[in-house]
């Protein structure tokens, strides 16, 4: 279990909070290699175009800006490096959730 900080609690368990191991650079430079994000799991985001955590099974993620159509059944992935290209993901709706906060080791 990850360690949430009272401030984001706002009335939810910290069982609804995951921590995400940051790894490569296609999110730089919000996000760096080697950074850990704390992330709220939900099923929804508020809005296309959010930073968000799109999880694949129990042990696989990532974190991207993610674009959508509410009534269209498609996802694109958009890093925010500009050299890595966007991703398409059709056909299968993944949970979404939002990064709250990110760690960073100076």
């Amino acid at each position: 279990m990850v360690e949430v900080p009272d401030t984001y609690l706002k009335g939810r368990k910290p069982e609804d909070f995951c921590a995400m191991h940051v790894r490569g650079d296609s999110m730089y430079p919000d996000f760096r290699d080697g950074d850990i994000a704390l992330v709220l799991k939900q099923n929804t985001m508020n809005h296309s175009g959010e930073i968000g955590v799109i999880s694949y099974g129990d042990d696989e993620m990532t974190i991207k800006r993610i674009n959508y159509v509410q009534s269209e059944n498609w996802l694109e992935l958009v890093p925010l490096k500009p050299v890595s290209p966007a991703q398409t993901d059709r056909g299968h709706r993944p949970q979404k959730d939002v990064v709250l906060s990110v760690s960073r080791a100076y």
